[in-house]
């Protein structure tokens, strides 16, 4: 995975961290080059345009969504990050380094990745402009529980109709780009711990002030 110079040249200092913390953090990087690796097979910018017919149902749409395989596989990997029970959940290895910081520069950076995170799941993106606006979370969760990883009759129902609006291509598309922008910011998370361990208890960070609730 490339890491630039620029995005750890600030070095913070963190608590120690006990065995199952360390073996968290490790869990979750190996967990994000598996994500990377899948990602390395498609790396086309999404594109994709549409057009509606006088009922206001969307009559074309055309995109360039990878083949499904792809994307279960990538679905597969991301997995890891989303599912709430997972050691390496997004949010949990989020929180971990936002409380070991101790450096309100690394706190506020990390904290900024996790706000990114949570403003990529709220996303309505493809379905919002067709007509039937889903956030990113829903569609991961719709597909994940009905199609991918499980059978759920009343998620392949509301999956259903909401192709039945937009169509199944496009919340493919949809769940394409969920998985790559949560993707972006999985990887912000795994540079900041790209060098942690027990044995080096040291975050990486730009060398910015990230300050909350500000333009930076």
């Amino acid at each position: 995975m490339t890491i630039f110079p620029y995005m750890i040249s600030h070095v913070t200092d963190i608590e120690p961290l006990s065995s199952e913390q360390a073996q968290q953090l490790l869990l979750f990087k190996e967990r994000a080059e598996d994500l990377a690796e899948s990602q390395r097979k498609y790396q086309n910018v999404p594109i994709s345009s549409y057009s509606r017919n006088p009922a206001d149902r969307v009559s074309t749409f055309q995109a360039n969504t990878p083949d499904i395989d792809h994307i279960a596989t990538m679905a597969m990997k991301f997995r890891f990050f989303y599912a709430d029970k997972e050691p390496t959940h997004f949010e949990k290895v989020a929180g971990l380094l936002r409380r070991k910081a101790k450096d309100e520069w690394a706190i506020n950076y990390v904290e900024r990745i996790a706000l990114w995170y949570k403003h990529a799941m709220k996303s309505t993106d493809t379905t919002g402009a067709l007509g039937s606006p889903t956030t990113n979370r829903e569609i991961l969760n719709l597909w994940f529980n009905s199609k991918f990883f499980h059978s759920d009759t009343l998620k392949r129902e509301k999956l259903e109709s909401i192709h039945q609006v937009v169509g199944k291509e496009a919340s493919l598309f949809q769940l394409y780009i969920a998985i790559t922008q949560c993707a972006s910011h999985i990887k912000s998370l795994y540079v900041v711990a790209h060098k942690t361990t027990d044995k080096n208890l040291i975050i990486c960070t730009p060398s910015h002030h990230f300050r909350l609730g500000g333009n930076a």
